[in-house]
């Protein structure tokens, strides 16, 4: 809730929203703050999503002279196979991918939800996968796929293969520096929590292995 920032977290086997912001924030001059998720890591999962806006709770709690609703970025999510509906009644199942916004935008908050993946996320009703449950004022570079087949990620690290379709296709953010494993992005980045590469010291490489640098004499 204003200027909280909530990042490199995974969640596995939630039931519910993993993460949620409702966006508001005490004033005393009318400035409004900035509340953001970024680098997040769901996986099989269901009910409602890995990051949810919650505007119904931020209107009853925007008080005026004393709160404003604040402004919500949401960066590099990745949400894979969240469907399972484990412990979920029948008739009571419910879309369940990246983001999820509830209540709607209200007047005077912006909202910005970029470079997010689903990977086999579940539509209520059936129909095309879609990364965003909800009417969002700014969103680039969201995407949702049946299945893993072109994004080719590590179901272990999370680490896209070097030819997936996540790679380079991302929109670099200031906001967005580095990913879930603090790894700096390049740019373009890629889509979701995790570069599709790490050619660093200690790092992991796409393939899980270490990398090694070895210095060279030039004498």
């Amino acid at each position: 809730m204003g200027k909280g920032i909530v990042e490199r977290m995974k969640g596995t086997g939630h039931y519910g929203n993993m993460y949620r912001i409702v966006p508001f924030n005490r004033t005393d001059d009318g400035t409004i703050e900035t509340s953001m998720i970024r680098n997040i890591i769901g996986y099989e999962s269901r009910k409602y999503s890995c990051a949810e806006i919650n505007q119904y709770e931020s209107g009853q709690r925007v008080w005026p002279g004393i709160s404003v609703s604040s402004d919500v970025k949401i960066l590099g999510i990745t949400a894979v196979n969240m469907g399972t509906m484990d412990g979920v009644d029948p008739g009571n199942e419910y879309t369940s991918t990246c983001v999820d916004i509830f209540g709607g935008e209200i007047d005077g908050d912006g909202i910005t939800i970029r470079d997010c993946v689903a990977v086999n996320p579940y539509m209520d009703g059936g129909g095309a996968p879609y990364p965003i449950n909800g009417p969002v004022e700014t969103q680039t570079n969201n995407i949702a796929y049946a299945d893993n087949t072109t994004t080719k990620l590590n179901l272990s690290t999370f680490i896209p293969a070097s030819d997936s379709a996540l790679k380079g296709a991302g929109i670099a953010d200031i906001d967005l520096p580095t990913d879930y494993y603090s790894t700096v992005r390049i740019n373009p980045p890629t889509i979701g929590a995790v570069e599709a590469y790490k050619a660093f010291l200690g790092r992991l490489s796409p393939q899980g292995y270490k990398v090694k640098l070895f210095k060279v004499s030039t004498t």
